[in-house]
């Protein structure tokens, strides 16, 4: 009876199947940051890539890919939660936070994974070669995402300095009517009217007129950015010709 109750705990599925990994705990920007959304929809993606990528490994495993597959596994994983992170480094301080946080993430899955290998009574004989693996890729990757993130702010600079140009001439009348279509979708996809969007959003009536039309004299950045936050769009599209 005990060895048919051992062998039934040793087949239940683990419970760290229930959660996706997530090496963030929420989202670290408040509502009305333009990055919380970006942050939502990039998480979103992040985890199914996660799910495919830990059903693909579950077919992986075999007695030839065994020194393998964890530094596979672990690499993969990381290069999702990475990806996400890069998608909000909008500052060059964001990239000197972003730097760090690779590398405490490349740490804590050397240790996690460690703890892992070193727990086997007795260790797994190839445990040293597995971890010496393992960091050396994890050094490989956090060199790429850091040259990601900056690949990534100087493409940002060139939207916001294209933008800048854009902002010092009127709006061409297709780009006023291509932001009107943008505010009067996000109305009709929440069944909002006028005074709802207003109260929602954050501006009044006036300065949605002045931001579609570029009249500086009717708001400022800070009543824009809201906008944009809302409807999800950057500051590059909204100044797209």
């Amino acid at each position: 009876m005990d060895e048919d109750g051992n062998l039934l705990e040793r087949l239940r599925l683990p419970e760290s199947l229930v959660g996706s990994g997530d090496p963030v705990e929420g989202n670290p920007y408040p509502v009305e940051h333009p990055a919380h959304q970006v942050w939502i929809d990039a998480t979103r993606q992040a985890e199914m890539e996660v799910i495919r990528t830990n059903a693909d490994a579950s077919s992986l495993l075999t007695p030839a890919t065994a020194d393998e597959w964890m530094p596979t596994l672990v690499v993969a994983k990381f290069d999702v939660w990475a990806r996400r992170g890069v998608r909000v480094v909008w500052t060059d301080n964001a990239v000197d936070q972003y730097d760090a946080w690779l590398v405490g993430y490349a740490n804590t899955w050397i240790e996690s994974i460690s703890r892992l290998v070193m727990s086997r009574h007795p260790p797994l004989p190839a445990a040293d070669t597995v971890l010496a693996e393992l960091r050396r890729r994890l050094a490989a990757r956090v060199h790429h995402w850091k040259a990601e993130a900056r690949r990534y702010r100087v493409r940002q600079e060139a939207h916001a300095a294209a933008a800048k140009a854009a902002m010092q001439r009127p709006p061409s009348d297709e780009l006023v009517a291509r932001r009107r279509r943008a505010v009067q979708k996000y109305r009709a996809d929440h069944d909002l009217d006028a005074v709802g969007f207003a109260r929602v959003v954050g501006i009044s009536e006036t300065a949605l007129r002045g931001i579609i039309r570029e009249d500086s004299s009717r708001f400022s950045r800070s009543t824009q950015e809201k906008l944009l936050a809302a409807i999800g769009m950057t500051r590059a599209e909204w100044y797209r010709e």
